[in-house]
């Protein structure tokens, strides 16, 4: 995993309107702002300020909100950074961080940024961004798109031991995950899709959709909000379509990790009906290893 630091003071680039041919954009749009704001700005257990909506709500967007001081970085596709990294989708979004897709034109090959959120310095602050392999989509996603919701047994067996050996390496190295569940477990993408041109990998999986950002107030937008927003790519299917050969999953989301040598946890951020039996009745005691593979 690579990192380096980008500042708001980089140039923002706008970006022009391109629409995946199989959509109606217009209509598109319209029945989005139906919707309210994504829910993963919503659901963490480290955020329980109450939201305050200033934008029209776009559905599957990141909280409009959070493009604020100290809040999201705003990024365009084409946005470069490091002149190395080309942005050229958006693959998801958290609570503190926007990860995207973006082309390493030193090594020809695909790469996931995600930038996160800190001290405030520029129009948003300064961020520190991880690039790391991209991912395909979350187990969580994969069954969200299947209408039986399940994987064949065989791949179901290759995940649950990929994962126990993700996890055991973890333990290893003194660490417990913390939040350990189906939206943190990532499937690899392809072998080759690096050799995937960016037209044909838009062919594929669709050009990014973008969606103005409009003021409720009518107001002009602030310097540190983009004006459109970014339509997350799918790169997965449905988790009954997963083959054997393409069970390759990536553990990802250390930001609830810890030492049980160095902290003591009481709380679990991972979701009520995965906990840990000690996490329901035993809540004076701090978590163990052997308590943790649910956590």
């Amino acid at each position: 995993m690579r990192s380096f630091f980008c500042s708001d003071t980089l140039p923002f680039r706008p970006w022009k309107y391109t629409f995946s041919p199989s959509w109606n954009s217009a209509a598109h749009s319209e029945l989005r702002r139906a919707f309210s704001t994504s829910p993963f700005a919503l659901v963490t257990c480290r955020d329980d300020s109450p939201p305050r909506i200033l934008y029209e709500p776009l559905e599957g967007i990141e909280r409009l909100e959070n493009y604020k001081p100290g809040g999201y970085h705003p990024v365009a596709i084409g946005h470069r950074f490091c002149d190395r990294y080309r942005i050229i989708h958006k693959l998801g979004h958290g609570a503190y961080s926007t990860t995207w897709l973006s082309r390493d034109e030193q090594t020809e090959k695909y790469a996931a940024i995600k930038i996160y959120n800190f001290n405030v310095q520029g129009l948003n602050g300064d961020h520190s961004c991880f690039v790391t392999i991209p991912a395909r989509a979350s187990l969580a996603g994969l069954k969200s798109e299947s209408w039986i919701r399940l994987f064949h047994l065989d791949v179901a067996r290759i995940l649950t031991v990929q994962l126990a050996i993700a996890v055991a390496y973890v333990h290893a190295q003194g660490f417990v995950h913390g939040d350990l569940h189906l939206g943190n477990i990532l499937l690899r993408t392809p072998p080759g899709i690096d050799q995937l041109p960016v037209e044909s990998l838009y062919e594929e999986y669709g050009q990014p959709i973008l969606d103005p950002i409009i003021h409720l107030d009518g107001k002009p937008l602030p310097p540190g909000v983009p004006s459109h927003a970014v339509v997350p790519v799918w790169l997965g299917k449905e988790s009954e379509k997963i083959t054997p050969s393409e069970a390759r999953i990536l553990l990802t989301d250390f930001g609830e990790a810890f030492s049980p040598s160095q902290v003591s946890r009481y709380q679990s951020c991972t979701p009520r009906s995965i906990r840990s039996p000690e996490a329901h009745f035993e809540p004076d005691k701090p978590f163990l290893f052997h308590q943790t593979y649910g956590h």
